[in-house]
């Protein structure tokens, strides 16, 4: 097999399997992975919403030039901004709050989204080793802090929904890799 021969081949693979996996479709990387995110997440569960997902990752000016693993670290860095922004709304609500029940409620929940900002922070750590299967483990896991917090507090609804979308995004996106 001649060297021009076996450079088409190569090349030829490496697109069939680019294809198989859902990233090249029609050139924008981005709806790809989103279109590719959607169809798998909604086989196991309903969370991912294809328009959110476009808007999250091209709201940062990063994407646009990025790769698949650009866009899997720039997912994981959009829940770590997003859960923070939670923390920072709960903290913010728990200073005028005195009710025990309410009270209690939302310290549970600041100490769920503590969890979630250092899971995201290992799940980044890991990604940037390249070890994607410990950061998918990772991420994968920061979702359950939401739902808790949500099962105690009603008042984060629209939060904690956004929040489990951006996650399925970083968990789609790192199956991916």
């Amino acid at each position: 097999m001649s060297t021009k021969s076996f450079s088409l081949l190569s090349l030829f693979i490496v697109f069939l399997v680019l294809d198989f996996h859902g990233v090249v479709a029609n050139g924008d990387l981005i709806t790809d992975v989103c279109k590719n995110a959607s169809a798998i997440r909604s086989q196991i569960s309903p969370i991912i919403k294809y328009d959110f997902c476009v808007a999250s990752l091209k709201a940062n000016p990063a994407s646009k030039g990025a790769d698949l693993l650009g866009l899997g670290k720039i997912s994981m860095e959009t829940c770590l901004t997003n859960a923070t922004s939670i923390r920072s709304y709960i903290a913010q609500i728990l200073k005028g709050k005195k009710e025990q029940p309410v009270k209690h409620a939302l310290e549970d929940c600041l100490t769920m989204y503590s969890g979630a900002l250092d899971n995201i922070h290992r799940a980044i750590a890991s990604y940037e080793k390249k070890d994607y299967k410990k950061a998918n483990i990772f991420i994968t896991g920061t979702d359950s802090y939401s739902d808790i917090c949500e099962a105690g507090f009603k008042g984060l609804t629209k939060q904690s929904g956004d929040f489990s979308q951006l996650i399925a995004i970083s968990v789609a996106i790192s199956g991916m890799v």
